[in-house]
Formats: structure tokens, sequence, C-alpha cells
């Protein structure tokens, strides 16, 4: 069984943003679990709790929907 890890990204996304073309990405990943952004944060912060997706197939999805993306790391 695949732990749970939360992965964490710095956008450029703000509110409003139209994020249909990456709903319909990430909810249809079987590797994603859940996925939101906090726009209180002055990030516009992109969490994913990974059920086996990486932070690498996560950038690709995000660059795909012409989202920029930094990950942050603990």
């Amino acid at each position: 069984m695949q732990m749970e890890e939360i992965l964490v990204f710095k956008t450029n996304v703000v509110q409003g943003t139209d994020l249909a073309a990456l709903s319909e990405l990430l909810n249809i990943n079987r590797g994603v679990k859940s996925w939101n952004f906090d726009f209180q944060d002055s990030d516009n912060i992109f969490r994913v709790v990974s059920n086996g997706i990486t932070s690498d197939e996560v950038s690709t999805i995000l660059a795909f929907c012409n989202i920029q993306a930094k990950e942050l790391l603990d």
C-alpha cells in the first residue's frame, strides 16, 4: 500500500482563475487523493495529497495547464 504524501507548490494562480483543465487532469489521476489551493496564502499554495503521483508528475500537469509552480520542500 502506497503511503500518502502531501506535495506543496508555490504558484502563480489567483482566485478566479479557470481551473477546469487542471481539475479534469487531477480528478482522473488515480495517484491523486485530493488537491486544493490556498488563496489566503500570499504564495497561492497548491497542495496535493498523493496516492502515488510524484512531484515531477504534478509539475508536468501544472506546466501543461500553463501554471507556473515551484515545489516547496520541508
